[in-house]
């Protein structure tokens, strides 16, 4: 037995192993997600969209809390009361507004910003 384990140790055993990294295509990454996609390319939005965006989220709150509170009309949202408590407006407004500000493009944050400027009329219309 010890001449076998002798004659083991004693052959030249050798692995050849190809250590190299083979060439790998490149690989895709997708760029980040938005919201809503229009297009083939979401450019993010500017600061001052989100500056105009939160600054006429601040002003829809408001009009619409005085709105509610001076006339007989109901809100129009179907994801709020008829008649919401102000502490209701701005939990809606952090939270719907923070998605749309974090996975929103440029374009879009366009058509939101006109969209509260239309809401924001319309609301101080209804109180004057």
């Amino acid at each position: 037995m010890k001449y076998i384990i002798l004659l083991l140790l004693s052959l030249n055993l050798k692995a050849e192993l190809d250590l190299t990294i083979p060439k790998q295509s490149a690989v895709h990454i997708p760029e980040k997600e938005f919201f809503f996609n229009w297009g083939d390319y979401n450019e993010p939005p500017t600061k001052a969209q989100i500056i105009t965006f939160w600054t006429l989220n601040v002003l829809d709150v408001y009009t619409t809390h005085r709105s509610l509170k001076e006339l007989r009309v109901n809100e129009k949202n179907p994801l709020l009361p008829k008649k919401p408590k102000l502490e209701e407006l701005v939990l809606h407004k952090i939270i719907v507004a923070g998605l749309i500000s974090q996975h929103s493009s440029k374009k879009n944050m366009n058509v939101m910003n006109v969209t509260l400027t239309y809401s924001i009329i319309n609301n101080y219309t209804f109180t004057n």
